[in-house]
């Protein structure tokens, strides 16, 4: 996907990891795991969120966080998630779900639940 190699961040507050990644200023890319937070405890800065097509065998649910900021989320168990967040710089909201999907896409096989 042309980016740089990612950037380990881990939170304090509870069992959340993430990492980073640029891709060459054409937009952000991060991907979180939430080890006490399912998808009903995803929150939306912008409108709604909205149920998507299962990704694989897991279900979805996709928002909008800040500027041209998109998140695809599936559910590992009632209390475990990934997101998949994007932002793309110049082609907005369309384009940063479509990049938070293949990421979303790529690491799905790997993970363990489902329904």
């Amino acid at each position: 996907m042309g980016v740089a190699e990612g950037q380990p961040r881990d939170t304090v507050l509870d069992t959340t990891r993430s990492c980073e990644f640029v891709a060459s200023g054409e937009f952000n890319l991060r991907v979180n795991t939430f080890g006490a937070r399912g998808i009903k405890d995803v929150v939306a800065n912008r409108g709604e969120i909205k149920p998507t097509p299962k990704v694989g065998r897991h279900d979805a649910v996709q928002s909008f966080g800040g500027i041209n900021s998109c998140a695809i989320t599936i559910a590992i168990s009632d209390t475990s998630r990934v997101d998949s967040v994007a932002a793309h710089n110049r082609e907005g909201d369309a384009k940063s779900c479509e990049i938070a999907l293949q990421v979303v896409r790529l690491i799905e096989p790997k993970l363990p639940g489902g329904n």
